[in-house]
């Protein structure tokens, strides 16, 4: 995957960037519930666009799956041990809050790694502090016992003016479904529980992550979504049908755009439009 294409260009010279708050987007969740494939999604879709990007991963497990497959320049520490990658991100948390740049963390299943850091410090002030805004994607399948890995005290109260936020993000995975359930019926208990009602009416937003049935298929080879989605396939691999590379061109250029429809714009990594480009030169 190809790294942000908008380095020369300079972050100071544009009053939209320095207006905007760098978004720092943190998955959380069980495993085995999307979170890496959710990063995956938003980090191809908006370097694809040109965003000025960065990621993070510091999951002490194997590298299975990882998103450092997808990514040549992952950042991650060089240690497992958990003081030490706290250690590791609170350094990289301020040195977003110096550069101004957007980040997707990954931090893996059932890592303790946030609730360590944030045993002694209050995450609405540290946001507020940098400048940043948290953005903490909640990741559920349509099992009620999801929801018990939701972390209420993530959330804060927010504030306004130049420090940074804490915003909440329900993301419900729709290929977590079994059967032909639609997606609304599935997740009716998720969107019915005492939490989520609670966090909705503190602010946080709720999208569902469509369903890519042959998603396996696509990260076992190793492909990014555009590259499957042309049916690039390198030397070696074996290829995707021409069913499957409809069904990835479908779900990747029409089917995500509902999900990001309905997360706010200001969440989402920044990426540089016509009238930004023409203010900066």
């Amino acid at each position: 995957m190809a790294g942000p294409k908008n380095e020369a260009i300079s972050v100071e010279k544009s009053s939209t960037v320095k207006s905007r708050l760098p978004v720092l987007i943190v998955a959380v969740g069980r495993g085995r519930v999307g979170k890496t494939t959710f990063l995956n999604i938003v980090g191809q879709r908006f370097r694809e666009r040109g965003a000025r990007l960065e990621i993070w991963n510091v999951d002490p497990h194997g590298e299975s799956g990882s998103i450092d497959a997808f990514f040549p320049d992952v950042r991650r520490p060089g240690y497992s041990g958990i003081d030490d990658r706290r250690g590791w991100l609170e350094r990289a948390i301020e040195e977003q809050s110096a550069s101004r740049h957007d980040v997707l963390l990954d931090v893996g299943g059932g890592d303790l790694v946030l609730q360590t850091m944030l045993h002694d410090l209050d995450l609405s002030t540290i946001a507020e502090t940098m400048g940043v805004r948290v953005v903490i994607a909640q990741l559920l399948g349509p099992i009620v016992a999801d929801i018990d890995h939701f972390d209420a005290s993530l959330l804060g109260s927010g504030v306004n003016g130049n420090g940074g936020k804490v915003e909440m993000l329900f993301v419900m995975n729709g290929g977590l479904i079994r059967g032909d359930t639609s997606p609304l019926k599935a997740f009716e208990p998720l969107f019915a529980s005492p939490p989520i009602i609670e966090a909705m009416a503190k602010g946080a937003a709720v999208t569902m992550l469509p369903q890519l049935r042959c998603l396996d298929a696509v990260l076992e080879r190793g492909l990014t979504f555009r590259d499957a989605s042309d049916r690039k396939t390198p030397a070696g691999v074996a290829p995707l049908s021409i069913f499957d590379v409809s069904r990835v061109y479908k779900w990747w250029t029409e089917g995500l755009d509902t999900m990001f429809s309905r997360i706010p714009a200001d969440w989402l990594p920044y990426v540089e439009t016509e009238s930004d480009i023409a203010e900066a030169s």
